[in-house]
């Protein structure tokens, strides 16, 4: 959900969404963690655009969090 949020007030500013996600990194787990500490810009923008990627092909109806269905069906219509 952090990505979705953060793209959301982004949109396709990659720079800015990396940004916000290593700003609110205690809300990641361990591994995660110490992936954002380790990785360059770079690699976490295509980590980030992947995982969004994987996201929006996802039909809706398969998400298992209900407000992340929400974030994603204000993401939708946003782009659409």
């Amino acid at each position: 959900m952090l990505l979705l949020r953060a793209f959301m007030v982004h949109p396709s500013s990659w720079s800015d969404i990396v940004n916000d996600v290593k700003a609110n990194i205690d809300q990641l787990n361990d591994r995660t963690r110490e992936l954002y500490r380790l990785a360059t810009n770079r690699q976490l923008r295509d980590r980030l655009s992947s995982k969004l990627n994987q996201l929006m092909t996802r039909p809706r109806e398969s998400i298992e969090y209900e407000d992340l269905g929400q974030i994603l069906l204000v993401f939708f219509v946003i782009n659409n």
